[in-house]
């Protein structure tokens, strides 16, 4: 919705006031995660790992909601279905997978 601005810098993202690029949170990842996307409601925030993983944050707070073991290499890219309820994720393994997003359950 443009309200947040996500930046991943190494181990950590960094979310960002868009106009000021005032800082509002620091997550700690210990993960380098190339690959960042909001859910539509911007309530969620999914990284995607260098170590496989698929993180689901709490954009507000920072707290992980949950990881799954997506990918045999690194994630390179995420993206969430328009109306959120699907998460895709695409890897360094080749593949792209879905997920669903409130859950974490792959889709089959």
């Amino acid at each position: 919705d443009g309200r947040v601005l996500a930046v991943s810098a190494g181990e950590q993202i960094r979310l960002y006031q868009p106009e000021t690029f005032a800082e509002q949170l620091t997550i700690e990842t210990g993960v380098w995660s190339p690959g960042l996307a909001f859910s539509p409601d911007a309530r969620w925030l999914a990284s995607g790992g260098r170590d496989g993983g698929l993180s689901i944050w709490d954009a507000t707070t920072g707290s992980m909601q949950f990881i799954i073991p997506a990918h045999k290499k690194g994630v390179n890219a995420v993206a969430f279905h328009p109306e959120g309820g699907l998460l895709a994720s695409a890897g360094n393994d080749g593949m792209v997978r879905l997920w669903e997003s409130g859950s974490g359950s792959a889709v089959s």
